[in-house]
């Protein structure tokens, strides 16, 4: 009797498995009104034309559907950006789309009630931890420090 309770409880988590693997597979599960048949791909060059590669650390969501990612490249910078609701860039964000930092690695972001972001980064050499405040528009706020 185990083995077949173990069967049935290992059976239902492999079909689990396989629907969530096939959703993510499956080009009908994604909105097709976001981007580029549901997927968005921003070069690096785009954040910061010196950098090769970029990753994204977190992701928030804004009340209004717009997306804020927070990231780093390999030029050791860090930056948000913001993805309108169609998965352009917002280019009224920060600078053309993006607040950079100098010098750290994103660790994460949050969003504030009233519509400001909070991120948090460190810089590896000297072990410093960080938090910046933006405003809505992606420009630093004075206020916050």
């Amino acid at each position: 009797m185990r083995l077949n309770k173990f069967t049935f409880v290992l059976g239902s988590i492999l079909v689990a498995a396989i629907a969530a693997a096939d959703e993510l597979n499956d080009p009908a599960g994604l909105d097709p009104t976001f981007g580029n048949a549901g997927k968005v791909i921003i070069p690096a060059s785009s954040e910061n034309p010196a950098a090769s590669s970029v990753t994204v650390v977190d992701v928030a969501a804004q009340t209004d559907g717009k997306v804020v990612l927070a990231g780093g490249d390999d030029q050791n910078d860090i930056f948000l950006t913001r993805l309108n609701v169609n998965g352009s860039i917002d280019t009224t964000f920060g600078t053309g789309g993006f607040a950079r930092y100098c010098c750290g690695t994103p660790d994460a972001i949050a969003l504030r009630p009233d519509g400001r972001i909070l991120m948090a980064y460190h810089d590896v050499p000297n072990g410093a931890l960080f938090v910046l405040q933006l405003l809505t528009n992606g420009k630093d706020d004075p206020t916050f420090g």
